[in-house]
């Protein structure tokens, strides 16, 4: 998998997969309840996301654990 600027390989797949799916950072920051900013922090590794990581992997089918 291509690696982002900026991000962690889960950063990647999140990004890859909102392309995939034609949704953008902001609905799923609704769908899964977290601020754009937060979700941001997620990508870039500044934050773990532990919170988030159950509902990514509902959104998005992304194997939160390998990527």
């Amino acid at each position: 998998m291509p690696k982002c600027k900026n991000t962690t390989p889960l950063g990647s797949a999140i990004r890859l997969k909102l392309i995939e799916e034609n949704i953008t950072q902001e609905e799923l920051c609704k769908r899964i309840g977290c601020s754009t900013k937060y979700l941001w922090l997620i990508m870039s590794g500044k934050r773990s996301g532990r919170k988030y990581l159950e509902a990514l992997n509902k959104e998005l089918g992304i194997d939160v654990e390998s990527a």
